[in-house]
């Protein structure tokens, strides 16, 4: 379990939207994608498709904070 006191980030192997939502449902404050956007097929959809499921999941595992 993650403690509340200690905010965490994961970077590392995040390629898809389905992979960057799920860093956060499994409890972390944010994420990084950068290669999975700049090596994307089409960068600029890509983005928008991580900020969504990102945003998505956040508001999934925080319904009240959001």
């Amino acid at each position: 379990a993650l403690e509340a006191a200690v905010r965490e980030a994961l970077a590392a192997g995040i390629r898809t939207p389905e992979d960057a939502a799920a860093v956060i449902l499994a409890g972390a404050d944010g994420t990084g994608s950068t290669s999975g956007v700049l090596t994307a097929a089409d960068p600029a959809r890509t983005l928008e498709a991580m900020v969504r499921a990102v945003r998505q999941a956040w508001d999934q595992k925080h319904p009240l904070e959001s």
